[in-house]
């Protein structure tokens, strides 16, 4: 099945990177198929930038900032609260 007719409806995705370049781009086109993203980035206000994106469609997000190289479980914490 291709992903571009695939729907993830009731999905939680954690994207790492996910503030700028190809991480931006996969939290952008996982939100608009239906999954509530978790944008991971270490600069957290970019996290919240694509955010604010992702709710002027309606879709459902949060910014996290951990570093995931060090506090990884908190990037799954944060996902596991909000969703």
């Amino acid at each position: 099945q291709n992903i571009m007719t695939s729907h993830f409806d009731g999905r939680v995705a954690i994207i790492t990177g996910a503030g700028r370049g190809l991480g931006r781009a996969y939290a952008l086109l996982l939100a608009r198929l239906g999954a509530k993203v978790c944008v991971n980035n270490r600069t957290k206000s970019k996290a919240d930038e694509v955010v604010a994106e992702i709710a002027t469609f309606g879709g459902k997000a949060i910014a996290d900032g951990h570093d995931v190289a060090t506090h990884a479980e908190g990037v799954v914490d944060a996902t596991m609260h909000a969703f």
